[in-house]
């Protein structure tokens, strides 16, 4: 299993939300989930504006096919 992380640093409240909002959409990680090799993906927000996308994936070549 692979672990990968992104970060991401919003300019603004409102700017985080809309990228949450894009996130939960029909177009952000419901297609992600169903992805050949992905175990999970959850979505961390916090203070300052910044959004944490935390994976599992069965290997790092599953991974690199996602972001390639």
């Amino acid at each position: 299993m692979t672990i990968a992380m992104a970060v991401f640093r919003c300019k603004s409240d409102q700017e985080q939300g809309e990228l949450l909002a894009w996130l939960g959409g029909d177009d952000g990680l419901v297609k992600t989930r169903v992805y050949d090799g992905c175990h999970g993906i959850e979505t961390l927000s916090g203070q300052d504006s910044v959004v944490a996308l935390y994976e599992r994936w069965e290997s790092v070549e599953h991974h690199q096919a996602y972001v390639g």
